[in-house]
């Protein structure tokens, strides 16, 4: 049975959480992304899991109303520095755990060799929220939980990609009021099967006790990878995209199919708020603490906002000058050409010769960088001449 079609398909889960059947169960396929397997001899063919899938139709979305830039308030404290960008979905999640709600967020599994969805009841719990994650969260029945913590009156907020937020919107049909979003400008969500292969050349037998995609390290324009065994011993430390593992996700050759694709990379959003990194109007403040961008989606996102305004430093920035500047708010990430080639040599257990297919790629230089490197080009050939 096909639900939707494998190169449509956004892995998520939830035609899992809807099956009146049991009968669908998420796996990961040959090449590490999260799939539906349905269990054809005990299927209705209701065809409810296809009807409710929001690869198959648009669900409600609204443009961008407002955009602001900011930080947590003390951006410099040892837990919001564990913040990839500018702590505004800590403070968000701290506001709801603060009036006794449940916060829905992303963390590895105790062997780190993938992430899942949770419920957050303790600001404890959050810590482990905190951080930028490169590979698709597991969030088979983490629906059914969200309507558990609103049928008993809680706020929750819940947080994630935009497939998964659109997910959730069709599992509910109409949004209850109780219930606040947040999504972030997603670039894609890369191969958990080539992020394992990865984590196995760099940490072997180790046990791991922490991976950072994007750990500050004291400068946050200039963020690392980073590997810590069990001890607290560094295990690797490079600049976050210039080894395999960031080079291949920001270059688009491990990233899902439908990511290429992608129907929510535009300024038409499906959360109350949606979060991304603030690179581009950064003060030195900034650029060494952290900075987010804060985008309002809806009058209830606008709500929750002031609700934290007191505790973070904001600007109130002008759409038309913003969105230009942020790619995913205009197209996805077209699929690098290689990309094919690298997730069939993975496929086949070939993960050296896959790494081959990106080891002498170099990251492109943005248009303003090339006019940079072209101003020095030419100032050089002047004062040779």
């Amino acid at each position: 049975m096909i639900i939707t079609p494998r190169d449509k398909c956004v892995g998520c889960a939830l035609c899992a959480d809807i099956c009146p059947r049991n009968c669908i169960h998420m796996e990961y396929d040959k090449f590490g992304f999260y799939v539906p397997i349905v269990n054809e001899k005990q299927c209705i063919d209701c065809k409810k899991c296809a009807n409710m899938c929001p690869s198959n139709y648009d669900v409600d979305r609204k443009a961008i109303t407002q955009v602001y830039k900011g930080y947590a308030r003390d951006i410099m404290s040892e837990d919001n520095q564990r913040s990839t960008s500018g702590a505004i979905f800590a403070v968000l999640a701290n506001a709801i755990i603060d009036s006794d709600g449940v916060v829905f967020g992303v963390v590895f599994d105790p062997d780190f060799s993938n992430v899942s969805h949770i419920a957050c009841f303790t600001k404890k719990q959050l810590d482990d929220c905190r951080g930028s994650k490169y590979i698709q969260s597991q969030s088979q029945g983490i629906y059914k939980k969200v309507e558990e913590q609103l049928k008993q009156d809680k706020a929750v907020l819940f947080s994630g990609t935009p497939c998964q937020i659109a997910a959730l919107k069709s599992y509910f049909k109409v949004m209850p009021d109780n219930l606040y979003t947040v999504d972030f400008v997603c670039h894609g969500v890369g191969s958990t099967k080539f992020f394992q292969e990865y984590l196995r050349q760099k940490a072997g037998s180790a046990r791991i006790s922490h991976i950072g995609f994007r750990d500050k390290c004291g400068c946050y324009v200039k963020s690392k990878f980073r590997l810590l065994d069990s001890d607290g011993n560094l295990l690797e430390e490079h600049t976050s995209y210039d080894e395999n593992f960031g080079k291949a996700f920001a270059n688009n050759l491990i990233s899902r199919e439908s990511c290429g694709t992608c129907k929510y990379a535009s300024t038409e959003r499906v959360s109350d708020i949606s979060l991304a990194d603030n690179i581009i109007f950064v003060s030195e403040y900034e650029k060494k603490y952290g900075s987010s961008f804060v985008f309002i989606n809806s009058q209830k996102g606008e709500r929750l906002f002031s609700t934290i305004k007191s505790n973070v430093v904001s600007e109130r920035l002008e759409l038309e000058l913003t969105i230009p500047r942020i790619m995913h708010l205009n197209h996805p990430a077209s699929p690098h050409k290689d990309r094919e080639k690298l997730l069939k040599l993975l496929a086949k257990g070939q993960y050296e010769k896959a790494i081959g297919c990106i080891s002498n790629y170099q990251v492109k230089d943005s248009p303003k960088k090339k006019i940079k490197k072209k101003i020095k080009w030419v100032y050089r050939k002047f004062i040779k001449s």
